[in-house]
């Protein structure tokens, strides 16, 4: 009897930090952290953090967005399951450790739960997260697999959390405008060579995508151009930030990681190879979050 209990609490353990792993909660770590210090340091004045952070409204806005998107990763990995079999076979945990039947009771749950913390806000925005709980499905099931379009909408509605921020405390201006296009940038150049990382399943399964369309030399000439563009944002930003020693040096490595990742980019041939860019770009848009405090 108390093997028999030892195996299930491991098995529930193994569930628990599969499910974790599947909602990639590093990434909602990640986005948590972002939505807060944008909420403090960009849409307010710093020196009332303590008001803004005990604002429950925000708690729940931010709460409410997490689990959605949470869910929205939920959703990719159920209409990823073969290709990643492909691209990663090793460490595919979707089928293995979590059942198809419970994966989508957890994606309704969390939808459920983030689209009621959203209602606590305002009705407006629980129709809002109700649409966009829809479009991450619809990302999911369609406009992934259109080149372009796949990797565009998927940085889009990484900004949706922001605009909902920025609509909350009515905190649109140039500057928030120019800072979120800096990070769709940063995002969307993310996007195109993780579709590079994975070109091999995207083939196998006809995923569309910008390098299965244009091919890898050509999707690395459209990555540098992006990249052009991401350094001509950074110019723009100089002005808001010159004073501030900090963030001057936060964009100074973000630049010397995009120049980086440019010069990698160009040698690289393999999965391998476009995962080191990937990882760089990871760590360019932890420095984004960070540079943040500084704005």
């Amino acid at each position: 009897m108390r093997t028999q209990l030892t195996r299930r609490n491991k098995l529930v353990v193994v569930r628990f930090i599969a499910i974790l792993s599947m909602v990639r909660w590093y990434n909602i770590l990640a986005l948590i952290v972002a939505m807060l210090l944008f909420s403090v340091f960009v849409l307010n004045d710093a020196t009332e953090w303590v008001r803004v952070v005990l604002d429950w409204k925000l708690f729940w806005l931010i709460t409410g967005f997490a689990l959605i998107i949470m869910s929205g990763y939920i959703i990719n990995a159920f209409y990823d399951v073969e290709k990643d079999l492909v691209n990663n076979a090793k460490t595919t945990i979707f089928g293995r450790h979590v059942s198809r039947a419970m994966s989508f009771r957890i994606y309704f749950a969390f939808n459920m739960l983030g689209v009621l913390m959203g209602a606590l806000v305002d009705w407006k925005l629980m129709l809002f997260q109700s649409m966009f709980i829809f479009l991450l499905w619809l990302y999911s099931h369609k406009l992934r697999k259109i080149p372009v379009i796949g990797e565009m909408s998927a940085s889009l509605l990484l900004l949706v959390p922001f605009g909902c921020l920025a609509a909350y405390y009515n905190g649109f201006s140039s500057h928030v405008l120019l800072y979120m296009g800096f990070i769709f940038t940063i995002d969307f150049t993310r996007e195109i060579v993780k579709k590079l990382e994975a070109l091999r399943g995207d083939i196998v399964y006809s995923y569309g995508s910008i390098a299965t369309a244009l091919g890898e030399t050509r999707t690395k000439w459209v990555v540098v151009g992006i990249m052009s563009i991401t350094l001509s944002l950074m110019y723009f930003l100089h002005p808001i930030v010159e004073k501030n020693t900090m963030a001057m040096v936060f964009l100074l490595v973000v630049g010397i990681c995009i120049l980086a990742a440019l010069a990698l980019l160009m040698k690289s041939n393999l999965p391998k190879d476009y995962a080191r860019v990937h990882f760089i770009y990871k760590a360019i848009i932890v420095l984004t979050i960070a540079c943040i405090v500084f704005l």
